[in-house]
């Protein structure tokens, strides 16, 4: 679960949320920016992203944590989660790459310094895996976007979903919008 919130703002790459001063939101009301720092000091298990716009870039996010993680009785198809994503931790083998993703362009880490990734929720699916339809905050744009995830041993949770970046407002016009999120962490429940 976990790693599907991960995977999202993974996604994000992306998925830069918060609100911007004056900035109006292109799907509903967002909530105040959280502190980058409130959830993402104890980071719970790993982020990454992949996208191609003519070659491929793979990253991670390195700050990110709960706000919160609720799994009544441990039924994960009743699971609530607001998962932070301090969007500047973007992480790649190429710092000219990582500087230009921080930039207003692609993540706009000064305008939007965290993502937020909401569940509420997910199906069980005839495999054993979850399917949640996750509320992403990217850069002022609230999207649902479905998380496939499995719980694994000790609830741990590996999961990917898949993201249209230009529909967060993220990046020029590269050949390719999809970006692919992986995400891997114990439920802390």
């Amino acid at each position: 679960m976990r790693a599907l919130f991960f995977a999202f703002i993974v996604m994000s790459l992306i998925a830069c949320g918060g609100a911007k001063q004056g900035a109006t939101e292109t799907s509903g009301p967002s909530a105040p920016a959280p502190a980058a720092t409130a959830a993402t000091s104890n980071v719970p298990g790993t982020l990454t992203w992949e996208a191609n716009a003519g070659w491929t870039a793979v990253g991670t996010f390195d700050q990110w944590g709960f706000q919160s993680f609720e799994v009544p009785n441990g039924d994960f198809t009743k699971v609530k989660a607001v998962v932070e994503v301090d969007v500047n931790s973007v992480n790649t083998a190429k710092k000219g790459l990582e500087n230009h993703m921080r930039e207003d362009d692609y993540l706009d880490v000064k305008g939007y310094p965290s993502a937020l990734i909401r569940l509420d929720g997910a199906e069980k699916q005839a495999d054993g895996s979850y399917v949640a339809q996750a509320t992403i905050d990217l850069k002022g744009t609230k999207k649902v976007v479905p998380l496939t995830f499995k719980v694994g041993e000790g609830n741990q949770i590996l999961g990917t979903a898949e993201m249209m970046r230009k529909d967060f407002k993220v990046g020029g016009k590269g050949p390719r919008n999809l970006v692919k999120m992986k995400f891997d962490f114990k439920a802390p429940i």
